[in-house]
């Protein structure tokens, strides 16, 4: 694997990458770097970017050890283990038949575990956020009539009929889930709820329920240590009597609901009783070191008048926090379970750390909500509840993996959710999680179905681990009908999706999402929470909240999952997990008006899913290939390779070209197989040959022509079918964009006059060249006067991230909420990575004009300054020396000005780098420094990839304080305020194709000691074109050092301060 670039960063450790704008690196020679030996470890091949950065992360803040999770290759897992221990890493977690391992390793030997033999994927672990399904902050919506026992099972609260869900189980009340087992991998599900507590046939609903957090090593304040020995029929500990139900030996130890880390929704309170004054939060445990734990709920110190209970799934233990008061709807008690960990003798207390997976658990499976007919998909199915969540800080990878090990392999589950998942850059679905998500999936044969994320509109933003090749990933859809019954607001069309929901294609073009479901629902939550409406449509009792996501749209796919495989238990067809697959998305009802990239295969339909898949489905193995051109296309496991085009870079309106897919038939007999080629949803960019034949094991090559007419997001999906099979043999998604260019005639700026309606959005994609300055978005239309509506525009990196935050109250106007990242009006981007950014519009639930009428503007800004460098062969201490600088505003026009600032020590280049080969750079900072910065680039070997560290050698021993390692050779670390002393910088030869480069380089350090750099200038209007001269002076107070130089820069900032040129001010002596 190529090494990937580094992401975007997060600051951490006090440093932040820099752009080249920061100095010109136009500075002589001066002397010759030592050299530090062979090329240090640092990660490269098998780590993700977003790996990278979390090892980099770890070692800026000294952490010693970190974890890993690592994906063997098949019969692997046993010689990777003894590797990993030949590295000193301890291993924690282990499943030798899906080829996984998690260890604790030292940080330092981290980047060695992707280069051992049998390693096919490797990650560091780390938390991903639950979703927040709140629709916050609501403003004025229209009241509607409520939910209730007199609901019917149709109905656009919980819209299970928009799926033909509810109109399928009342043809075939019979086949409602009943037989079926789903998991549901989350925050636990409310063991109270009484729409959770029966099936259909009256049998229990909650069949197990676990906790898959980590004993020792999540802080998860649920597991209780039992290291404690007591014995007899009372013992003391810390200085207090208890009693056990009987004499004898036990273990002891003590839940604590007010520990730091049990805050959340539980908000440190079990028992509910508002944490009065002189209360305690401590409960009593005690195991008799075998199968039975005592809780002392009453906290009375005993144990005797407590019901012995063990873990759930053997017979349905529940314990109660808290006594209910029957006055108030709410309910002051929260139900729990226990759960005996006999090998590092610790207990669980099973308790929901959110109304997340309750919510979702109502959304699959609820059977007679508010008392009713109202339900939800599957009411016959029974559920497994595997808590993976913690209360505060989201939930580990690696219990997202063991959580889903244990519902696939030991709770034996039919189907399984996870409404849980996150958008790293490279969402190409090669990692450890996807890699074992798909094995399990092959090897216990149970369908996956997981949220396809909440970081739209922009594209590429599907979320993993809903990329795995064989999860069904699920957008969210939502009908007017619903936008009234939910919100109390109305939409321009029927049906459409929710503007957060992420789109696709996956980074190397791969089909997801795969579907859409509904994603929103009213259904349950923990009945100790109040209930949870869109404020003004209508109150909702204890227990029942309106919440809208991706997250409400996979369970309600996780639902139909279930219906089908009770159909095919019932009725005695095929259910296997690619017969599922192919089932609901050659079904799928494609949407108008919606892109490919957006829906997938379109809104899942039961009943015509149910019609494929009792037919006995024969599935196909067919695998694809084809040139994909993205930012990132180039750290693909096949470099600039996918499974389904995805052109975001160099496609140009009016511009036809082609691509060529190789289709592989693996599965199947001998003879040749002729498949139907077919597009859905072309808007006339894509075209092809009208069949295929297929033989076994040879690939066979398919041209497509490629005719993008305007700029855009042009999608569509390609078909492959055998008429003599059932449903769609295979399908690939396609996606080109057309980006709207800066062009010197128009002033490198970019009008668009639109309108958007209300809870739609729209997307515009722009070219940001190569070494642009800034990227200016500013936004018109909305303005608070009655009728104008209520708009905001986000951004969206060339990698499919996005710059500003989706909330529903981000940078609206007029404001719903705050804007984290500048004016809702009018922001800037800052060295902006060249290639395909994109601006989405969306206009708020609340607008009060059913379309929005809106100008929105993008321009690229830079300057420039003369002369540059600006050379002063000699200067007398403390004395100013005038100077006049002319600048220049190159790009579009911005209202900014010149500004001046500390002078610095510099080391400055050229110098030459050998393949592979180091060079430090020592240097001294003084004390009273405000900033290091090292940067290097401009490479003679146009191929070279250098990677640049600095490292904090002022304790004696050098630790690595900031590291820009992308797949190129522009590299700049900042450190802010750094301490005095020994520091190093550290250029590394990572690929020099040529053998030698040479390079540009300065290191600086500012400091108020060396002098000023003076500028007299105010922010005015310069126009695209326009020149202004200034007036400034220097001044030298010391000496720089030895082979060391003053400098300082003259920069030109806009009148928000963003820096869009800059050139150098070096002075060579002091006297």
């Amino acid at each position: 694997m190529k090494k990937p670039p580094t992401w975007i960063r997060r600051a951490s450790a006090g440093f932040v990458a820099s752009a080249l704008t920061a100095g010109a690196l136009t500075l002589a020679s001066a002397g010759t770097p030592a050299l530090a030996g062979s090329s240090p470890d640092i990660p490269k091949a098998g780590w993700s970017p977003t790996d990278q950065d979390r090892l980099a992360q770890a070692e800026a803040e000294g952490q010693q050890t970190v974890d890993v999770l690592v994906g063997a290759q098949d019969g692997q897992a046993s010689a990777v283990a003894d590797r990993l221990a030949a590295l000193g890493a301890s291993v924690d977690y282990r499943d030798d038949s899906l080829g996984y391992l998690r260890a604790s390793v030292a940080t330092d030997r981290a980047d060695r575990i992707a280069e051992l033999s049998g390693v096919e994927t490797v990650e560091i672990d780390a938390a991903l956020a639950v979703p927040d399904p709140r629709p916050d902050a609501s403003e004025s919506p229209a009241p509607q009539p409520a939910p209730g026992a007199a609901t019917p099972a149709a109905n656009p609260y919980m819209p299970i009929q928009d799926m033909n869900a509810a109109q399928f189980v009342a043809e075939h009340p019979t086949l409602d889930g009943r037989g079926v087992t789903i998991g549901i991998i989350d925050t636990g599900v409310d063991l109270a709820h009484p729409a959770l507590r029966t099936t259909t046939t009256g049998e229990r609903k909650i069949v197990d329920w676990v906790t898959a957090t980590s004993p020792t090593d999540d802080g998860d304040p649920t597991w209780i240590s039992m290291a404690t020995k007591v014995s007899g029929a009372t013992f003391t500990v810390d200085s207090r009597t208890w009693t056990a139900p009987r004499s004898g030996s036990y273990r002891f130890g003590v839940f604590n609901e007010r520990a730091a880390s049990l805050g959340g929704e539980v908000g440190n309170d079990v028992n509910r009783d508002g944490n009065r004054a002189g209360s305690s939060g401590l409960f009593g445990v005690l195991w008799d070191g075998d199968k039975t734990v005592w809780v002392d709920t009453n906290q009375n110190g005993s144990f005797a008048d407590e019901t012995p209970m063990t873990d759930y799934k053997v017979r349905y233990d529940v314990g109660t926090f808290g006594t209910d008061n029957p006055a108030t709807p709410v309910v002051e008690a929260m139900p729990f379970v226990v759960q005996i960990d006999g090998k590092n003798k610790f207990v669980n207390i099973g308790i929901v750390s959110g109304q997340h997976g309750t919510h979702v658990a109502g959304i699959t499976a609820g059977n007679g909500l508010f008392g009713g007919k109202m339900t939800g998909v599957a009411p016959g199915a029974k559920l497994v509840s595997v808590r993976v969540c913690m209360f505060a800080g989201g939930c580990t990878a690696h219990a997202l993996i063991e959580g889903m090990i244990y519902a696939a392999k030991q709770a034996n589950v039919d189907v399984i959710n996870m409404s849980i998942g996150g958008l790293p850059s490279l969402n190409d679905g090669n990692n450890t999680r996807a890699l074992l998500y798909n094995r399990l999936i092959e090897q216990y044969k149970v369908q996956m179905f997981i949220s396809a994320g909440n970081s739209g509109p922009g594209t590429n933003t599907v979320g993993d681990p809903s990329v795995a090749e064989k999860v069904m990933s699920v957008g969210s859809y939502i009908t007017d009908a619903t936008w009234r019954a939910n919100y109390g607001s109305s939409s321009p069309y029927q049906e459409n999706l929710h503007y957060f929901s992420s789109r696709g294609p996956r980074e190397d073009g791969g089909f997801k999402p795969n579907v859409v479901a509904p994603g929103s629902a009213i259904s349950t939550t923990p009945t100790w929470q109040s209930g949870g409406p869109v404020a003004g449509t209508y109150p909702l009792p204890p227990g029942y909240s309106m919440l809208n996501g991706t997250s409400m749209a996979s369970p309600q796919a996780a639902g139909a999952g279930a219906l089908l495989v009770s159909a095919a238990k019932a009725e005695g067809f095929q259910r296997k997990p690619d017969q599922i697959r192919q089932a609901m998305m050659s079904s799928a009802r494609f949407l108008d008006g919606v892109g490919a990239f957006e829906q997938g295969a379109g809104l899942i339909d039961v009943k015509a899913a149910y019609a494929l898949l009792r037919q006995n489905i024969k599935t196909v193995g067919i695998t694809s290939s084809v040139p994909v051109n993205t930012v990132l296309a180039g750290y693909l496991a096949t470099p600039g390779v996918g499974v389904g085009i995805h052109d975001r870079e160099g496609v140009t309106a009016g511009r036809r070209y082609t691509r060529t897919y190789t289709f592989t038939r693996t599965t199947g007999g001998s003879k040749a197989i002729t498949y139907d080629l077919s597009w859905v949803g072309n808007d006339g960019t894509f075209s092809s040959g009208t069949s295929v034949a297929l033989p076994l094991n040879k690939p066979v090559d398919v041209t497509v022509a490629i005719d993008p007419a305007t700029p855009g997001a042009h999608s569509a999906i390609l078909r492959l079918d055998d008429p003599a099979t059932t449903g769609v043999d295979y399908q690939t998604m396609n996606l080109v964009v057309v980006p709207y260019t800066f062009r010197a005639a128009d002033n490198f700026q970019v009008t668009i006059n639109d309108k958007v309606g209300r809870n739609q959005a729209l997307r515009y994609f722009f070219q940001v060249p190569a070494g642009t300055p800034a990227l200016k978005v500013d936004f018109t239309g909305p303005t608070g006067e009655p009728g104008t509506g209520q708009a905001r525009f986000l951004r969206y990196h060339p990698y499919g991230v996005n710059i500003d935050d989706n909330a529903s109250t981000s940078c609206f106007v007029p404001a719903a909420g705050a804007c984290a990242t500048g004016s809702p009006n009018s922001r800037t981007t800052g060295s902006p990575l060249p290639g395909v950014w994109e601006v989405t519009v969306d206009a708020r639930r609340t607008s009060d004009a059913e379309w929005t009428k809106f100008t929105l503007t993008a321009s690229v800004l830079g300057a420039t300054v003369s002369p540059n460098p600006d050379v002063i062969d000699s200067a007398t201490a403390g004395v100013p020396v005038s100077r006049s600088y002319s600048l220049t505003s190159t790009l579009g026009s911005f209202s900014g000005r010149a500004v001046g600032g500390t002078l610095g020590s510099a080391r400055q280049g050229p110098f030459t780098i050998g393949n592979r080969a180091v060079q430090d750079y020592d240097l001294t900072v003084t004390p009273g420094s405000t900033q290091l910065r090292a940067t290097i680039g401009g490479t003679s070997d146009p191929a070279a990839d250098l990677d640049l560290f600095v490292l904090n050698c002022t304790s004696g021993t050098c630790v690595e304080a900031g590291r820009s390692a992308g797949g190129s050779s522009e590299e700049s670390v900042t450190i802010n305020n750094p301490a005095p002393g020994a520091w190093k910088v550290r250029v590394d030869g990572y690929s020099v194709p040529s053998g030698s480069t040479s390079y540009n380089y300065v290191d600086v350090f500012t400091n108020p000691a060396f002098g000023t750099l003076a500028v007299t200038d105010t922010n005015a209007s310069r126009p695209s074109g326009s020149s202004w001269t200034v007036p400034g002076s220097v001044t030298a107070n010391a000496a720089p050092g030895s082979g060391r130089v003053l400098y300082g820069t003259v920069q030109v900032r806009t009148d928000t301060n963003l820096l869009i040129g800059s050139g150098d001010v070096v002075v060579r002596n002091v006297g």
